[in-house]
């Protein structure tokens, strides 16, 4: 009996502990994925500052440029 409620305390504890590092990983994912996210929308973001950047000197440049006849 003795030996019962030992293994069975064990195997409870043993069991917590694999959770919790089951938990810990899923943390560090979501952590990971979320960081990702907004890495990937800051990127986004000045590609697109970047490109309105970009038409706006193109169109300044057409007004400044004389049109050849």
């Amino acid at each position: 009996m003795q030996l019962q409620k030992r293994l069975t305390r064990q195997f409870v504890d043993t069991l917590r502990i694999e959770l919790q590092k089951e938990q810990i990983v899923d943390d560090a994912e979501l952590i990971l994925v979320n960081w990702l996210e907004g890495l990937k929308s800051n990127q986004v973001k000045d590609l697109e500052a970047k490109q309105i950047i970009k038409t706006a000197n193109i169109e300044e440049n057409k007004q400044i440029s004389p049109s050849p006849d």
